[in-house]
């Protein structure tokens, strides 16, 4: 997922006992979804930073259409509950903000 709330992430493929392939995702500290205004929006509405940061694009405009590749079940439910997120004006003006200084 790329954006100014999300970090690009560094996909590094390993392959198991079985010699199945599987990814994982390293994010660098210090990206915009760990800054203490989206973790602190995040904590208001029992939601992860993810999830405020795929809101904040959904909010943005109706004709977006979002595609965040998971290979993990739980983490599509979770980027699924996005859509239920409401953000208030004051939320999407502080998101935009850190958005700008990303």
């Amino acid at each position: 997922m790329r954006g100014p709330l999300t970090a690009p992430t560094r996909c590094r493929t390993r392959r198991d006992r079985g010699g199945r392939r599987s990814a994982s995702s390293n994010r660098p500290p210090g990206q915009a979804a760990d800054h203490h205004v989206v973790r602190a929006i995040a904590r208001q509405h029992g939601a992860t930073p993810a999830q405020v940061a795929l809101a904040w694009l959904l909010h943005l405009s109706p004709n977006i259409l979002l595609i965040p590749g998971t290979t993990s079940v739980t983490h599509l439910k979770d980027n699924l509950a996005a859509d239920r997120l409401r953000l208030a004006p004051d939320e999407m003006r502080e998101l935009n903000q850190v958005a700008a200084t990303a």
